[in-house]
């Protein structure tokens, strides 16, 4: 655990996880109000939360066949332009367009976290330790979880709409992803 916790991608993949859950779980929390602010009707919000759901799964599958040709934090930018781009998109339209484009890239962007979490740390730690060096990432999962929040409400609370929140959000995550090219694979120590 010692040695994952001086690397750069055990970083970038707390990274993800934290971002993924600060903003997914504000974002669904907040959902009927930033979808009703987008324009969108209570029933089709409905709507969207099972595509959202659908896309998910999909895209985990999807995600677990490309970590078969490709290393871990090469796919991070998907999962974080993709959270940007739920991020954004309240703040660019109204409509349904915007609601199902919405839907897509929340689900796409924790379906591949999901993914790339599970496979990421495995892949670059091995599996000696791997209940230590995940119970020292998930920290940053819940703390992404409980804290997320907090902007969007502080948002709401001073400006009266999510658009200071969304932006951060979207700013936040593609600062993430591109963190990403600059991260090295690690190198184990041979003992």
């Amino acid at each position: 655990r010692d040695e994952a916790l001086r690397t750069g991608a055990f970083w970038l993949l707390c990274a993800v996880g934290f971002f993924t859950n600060a903003v997914g779980t504000a974002l669904l929390l907040n959902h009927f109000s930033i979808m009703q602010a987008a324009g969108i009707a209570h029933g089709e919000a409905l709507r969207v939360l099972a595509l959202y759901a659908g896309i998910q799964a999909a895209v985990t599958i999807g995600t677990g066949v490309l970590l078969d040709r490709y290393e871990p934090r090469l796919l991070v930018p998907l999962a974080m332009v993709l959270l940007a781009a739920a991020s954004a998109l309240p703040t660019l339209g109204i409509g349904s367009s915007v609601s199902w484009l919405y839907a897509l890239c929340l689900g796409g962007a924790y379906g591949s976290q999901q993914a790339i979490g599970a496979a990421g740390y495995a892949q670059y730690f091995g599996r000696d330790h791997l209940g230590a060096i995940r119970g020292a990432s998930f920290v940053f999962g819940i703390s992404g979880a409980a804290f997320g929040p907090l902007p969007f409400a502080a948002s709401a609370d001073w400006t009266g709409s999510y658009f200071v929140a969304l932006v951060s959000s979207c700013v936040l995550c593609v600062a993430c992803g591109a963190a990403s090219f600059m991260v090295r694979r690690p190198e184990h120590k041979r003992v």
